[in-house]
Parts: C-alpha cells; sequence; structure tokens
C-alpha cells in the first residue's frame, strides 16, 4: 500500500505506509532479541556455592548404635538424663542424630537425641513447641550406647542409612531470590551444610551468649506420627560449640 506525499520542491514522492503485519513482525523480532539478550547474560551469572552434606534414605533395616533413627528408643541416653516439660512430665523422644556423621567437624562418639510434647494436648488445646526456650522440646548430648526405654516415644524406628551429597548454599538473599522455586531438594533428613528456614531465621544462642551450630533439619515426613509434633514443618537441631552438652531445636512451617 502507498500513499502520496509531497516535498518542499513539489515533486510528488512515494512513501510506504507499515501494515499492521509489519509491525507485529518487528514487535516479535525486537521481544526475540531481547530474550536472547536476558538469556545471554544469565548465563553469566555466578551460580550458588555448593556445600557438603549428608542426606538420610530411609530403610526398613534393623537399627544399630550410630544410626540416625527418628522414632523408636534414644541409645546411650541415662535414664536421669531423659528431658521433662513445664509441668514435669517426660518429653517424648523424637529422633537420634549421629553427630559423628556430620560432613564437617564431626564430634567422635556422640549422638544429639531430640525430645518434644505434642502439638496438641488431650483437651485439644495447642501447645508451644516450636519455640526453643518453650519449656516443652529439648535435645540432650550425650555418649553412644544401648538403647534405653525409660521414658515415651513417638512410636516404630525409623532408621535412615546416610550418604553424602552437596546443596547450594543460599543463605544470601542473592541467591535466594534466584534459586526458591527449587530451594531444597534433598529429601527428608539432611545433615550439615545451611538451615532451609521456611520462614525468618531463628539460631539459637547457648547459656553463655554464643551462637549454636546448626548440625541437622527433619522433614515432618521423615516419620509416619511426626505430623502430630510438628505439623507439615521442617525441624532443625543446633548444638552448642562452647557447651558440650547443650542442645536446641524449634520447626517451621
Amino acid at each position: 500500500m502507498y500513499s502520496l506525499d509531497v516535498d518542499i520542491f513539489g515533486w510528488f514522492r512515494k512513501k510506504k505506509t507499515e501494515s499492521h503485519f509489519d509491525r507485529a513482525l518487528k514487535l516479535l523480532d525486537k521481544s526475540l532479541k531481547l530474550q536472547e539478550k536476558e538469556s545471554k547474560r544469565a548465563t553469566k551469572r555466578p551460580t550458588p556455592p555448593l556445600v557438603d552434606v549428608v542426606v538420610g534414605i530411609a530403610t526398613d533395616r534393623e537399627a544399630r548404635v550410630g544410626d540416625l533413627m527418628v522414632g523408636g528408643s534414644p541409645t546411650g541416653l541415662r535414664p536421669e538424663q531423659w528431658p521433662t516439660t513445664t509441668n514435669g512430665e517426660p518429653l517424648d523422644f523424637i529422633a537420634s542424630i549421629p553427630l559423628e556423621k556430620l560432613p564437617t567437624n564431626p564430634i567422635k562418639g556422640m549422638t544429639a537425641s531430640v525430645f518434644m510434647a505434642r502439638t496438641y494436648a488431650e483437651d485439644d488445646s495447642v501447645i508451644d513447641t516450636w519455640e526453643y526456650d518453650c519449656g516443652n522440646v529439648a535435645v540432650v548430648v550425650h555418649e553412644f550406647g544401648p538403647p534405653s526405654s525409660s521414658g515415651p516415644t513417638i512410636g516404630e524406628t525409623v532408621v535412615y542409612n546416610l550418604m553424602p551429597s552437596q546443596v547450594y548454599d543460599l543463605q544470601g538473599s542473592q541467591w535466594f531470590d534466584e534459586y526458591f522455586a527449587d530451594p531444597d531438594p534433598t529429601g527428608l533428613v539432611r545433615l550439615g551444610g545451611p538451615p532451609f528456614w521456611i520462614q525468618e531465621p531463628e539460631q539459637p544462642l547457648d547459656s553463655n551468649g554464643n551462637l549454636m551450630r546448626y548440625v541437622c533439619e527433619i522433614d515432618y515426613g521423615a516419620h509416619p506420627r511426626l505430623i502430630d509434633y510438628i505439623a507439615d514443618g521442617l525441624m532443625y537441631i543446633f548444638i552448642s560449640e562452647h557447651s558440650p552438652r547443650e542442645g536446641a531445636v524449634c520447626w517451621q512451617v
């Protein structure tokens, strides 16, 4: 399609009018070029650093001393070490974390046993178990030993075989924004590495005011009855590097 235009000297000249189709092709071409440019820029972005972790794979074998277990009975815990609630009732045993299996700075011959009250009491009232200092959760750090059955437990034993792996360290906000869509594809139990916080970070302090060391996280799916304690959330276990027998636990959803 052409239209006539007149220049300053009065001569007629032909001026091409752009059709809708031509305009659409130009916009498409521009969009494709922008996408190509963004793709090239994305490939030049640095990827997050990888860190060593140990992941747990559930198995049906019998438990052995030094295993990571959810449920069952703690190994090596003396009866007088069994923690109680704020009302003096014994807490339920949840899990044993073998600290000598940590991917970095393992602690030989030691385990961290995790204890909690159920989130809902018999009258359906909610019991605070999600905060470190609520008085209804505990972590006891002690030596390995034979199983102890001196208190209540979450239920049957689920034993986890441990294997080395790696995950992205997403602690910096620049990494978190980029990789949030697939934050932590490592399974139900993980030792070491950075914690994957569902909400804001809640790293506890020990009795001397020092930041505690993160050692493990456990997903609610790690045991059939764990949902009664942490809903559909993640449990985070910490130990003190300055007070060897001190630990802490919380959970988020």
